[in-house]
């Protein structure tokens, strides 16, 4: 084809381009923001192991936020407790919870009618 450009490569030259390609692709991606686990507002069943009897008890928790890295939410203790565990938890108290301790969730939406 007379007049035209003529591409010509080598296959490593090609091979490089392309690995040039996708670090600059992995460069400029945009992850998308993702929503954390729990949300404010939504409720959580903690299981807690009394240290002297090693039963446990659950207790929900209200969620006031989480951080899905550390695997922790952080709220306020919703019910009164059955066990005693030394003044160290009561009704209202503000805790973090290990979501290994999680047994429940419910969001805030099913607490809402939907009349």
């Amino acid at each position: 084809m007379k007049g035209e450009p003529h591409l010509v490569a080598r296959a490593e030259q090609v091979a490089e381009a392309g690995l040039l390609l996708d670090k600059v692709s992995a460069c400029l991606r945009v992850q998308e923001p993702t929503m954390p686990t729990y949300q404010r507002g939504d409720y959580v069943k903690v299981e807690f192991q009394d240290e002297t009897t090693v039963i446990g008890e659950w207790m929900w928790v209200r969620v006031h936020h989480c951080d899905d890295e550390k695997q922790l939410v952080f709220g306020t203790l919703g019910n009164q407790l059955v066990n005693d565990y030394g003044g160290k938890v009561e009704l209202g108290s503000e805790l973090a919870v290990s979501y290994s301790q999680i047994r429940e969730h419910k969001r805030a939406s099913d607490f809402t009618s939907k009349n």
